[in-house]
């Protein structure tokens, strides 16, 4: 009868798997690559020992080739994000000092910058600056409130317009009425009230306020 041949083990010492496992971490050679140079037995027996003596970091490492055009387009690449980076802080930076002047003019002059909203939305628009929606996010007002706003300025306008022709019609009977007396007057044929400031204000921006002696 043959004799039974006995399976062969190799046993590695310790010393050995240490070295081994030092190389790998040193990138002299991956696992696979140490366990064909040595002819490593076993196709997990590397990765045991890199369990037993390394770290969680050495089974994770990762090998990264790239061609010398590639190594330039990411560098150009962090160049590019750090600039966008800068320009970005230095945008939120202007931001913060626009809104703290307009909190100062608004102190100074007692007055509502941002009640100018629809006036700013218009001209953004106009000028295609920017999209509606974006608009009214930076300037915190909703659609609703612009088309409110707009309504608000042309209703406005018309009322300067009907003021204006009365102050026309009154004028060519009596061309030196002042405006008090356009105000009393007017105060009784139209339908809607004037305030004295706001009537003033009117007729010096269409220049029909009338001089005083003492200012020609």
């Amino acid at each position: 009868m043959e004799k039974k041949v006995s399976p062969t083990y190799i046993r590695y010492s310790e010393a050995f798997q240490k070295k081994v496992v030092e190389e790998i971490r040193q990138g002299k050679f991956t696992m696979e690559g140490a366990r064909k140079f040595y002819d490593i037995s076993g196709s997990s027996t590397v990765r045991k020992w890199l369990k037993k003596w390394g770290t969680k970091s050495d089974l994770a490492r990762k090998v990264v080739i790239q061609m010398p055009n590639e190594v330039e387009e990411r560098k150009k690449l962090k160049e590019e994000i750090k600039k966008l980076k800068i320009a970005l802080a230095d945008s939120v930076m202007k931001n913060q000092v626009y809104e703290t002047l307009i909190e100062v003019v608004d102190e100074h002059y007692n007055t509502d910058v941002k009640k100018l909203f629809s006036k700013t939305l218009e001209r953004a628009r106009t000028k295609r600056l920017i999209s509606f929606r974006r608009c009214s996010h930076y300037l915190g007002h909703s659609r609703a409130n612009y088309y409110k706003g707009k309504k608000r300025l042309i209703k406005e306008e018309e009322k300067k317009a009907i003021v204006i022709k009365e102050v026309l019609k009154i004028r060519k009977l009596k061309a030196k009425t002042g405006t008090i007396k356009l105000k009393k007057e007017m105060d009784k044929k139209l339908s809607f009230k004037i305030g004295r400031d706001w009537l003033f204000s009117l007729m010096n921006e269409y220049g029909l306020a009338i001089k005083k002696k003492s200012d020609q």
